[in-house]
Parts: structure tokens; sequence; C-alpha cells
């Protein structure tokens, strides 16, 4: 699967009052009231990090397939359950 969010870079925004995630194409703002700026400011972080974020775990996830298929590297349980956890998380974001 591809991800087929908005293409380009992200950035966090500082207002006056608010904070937002901007791209090219786009703006998000956090309206919530109820969240503290730090709080505002940390999910816009991780909003405009998400692109890349994803794309860092697909780029490990190929590499560990890679090394259990291909170099017949052993894992152990806590390995299996990290990939599953990733697999999980990059089926979240594309689905």
């Amino acid at each position: 699967m591809e991800f087929k969010g908005t293409k380009g870079e992200w950035e966090v925004v500082k207002g006056s009052n608010s904070i937002w995630v901007e791209s090219p194409l786009w703006s998000i703002v956090d309206v919530n009231k109820k969240d503290t700026q730090q709080e505002q400011e940390a999910n816009a972080k991780l909003i405009a990090a998400a692109p890349e974020l994803l794309k860092a775990l697909q780029s490990l996830q190929s590499q560990f397939k890679e090394m259990i298929l291909d170099e017949g590297i052993d894992v152990d349980e806590g390995d299996t359950q990290a990939f599953n956890q990733a697999t999980e998380a990059i089926n979240k974001a594309l689905k």
C-alpha cells in the first residue's frame, strides 16, 4: 500500500494564541481549547513528522524482512512483537 496523504513537507507554525501545521496545500489548526499550548505544539510536531515516520517505519520493516528471509538471521519473541506492531501501525496509517 502507498501513502495517499498530502505529499511534501509539513511544518509547525506558532501564532500568538494557537499552533497549527501547514503544508504547501493544507493547513491543520488545533482548536481544542482544553489542550495546553505545550500539548498543541506536541500534537502539531507529531502530525508534521507523520509522513517521515511512516516512511522510516516502512524502511525498517523492509530491512527486517530482508534480514530474516535473505540472511536467515534468528529473531526472538520481542523482535517478532516489534515487527507485528510496526505492521499494524503501517496498516493503520494506510487504510
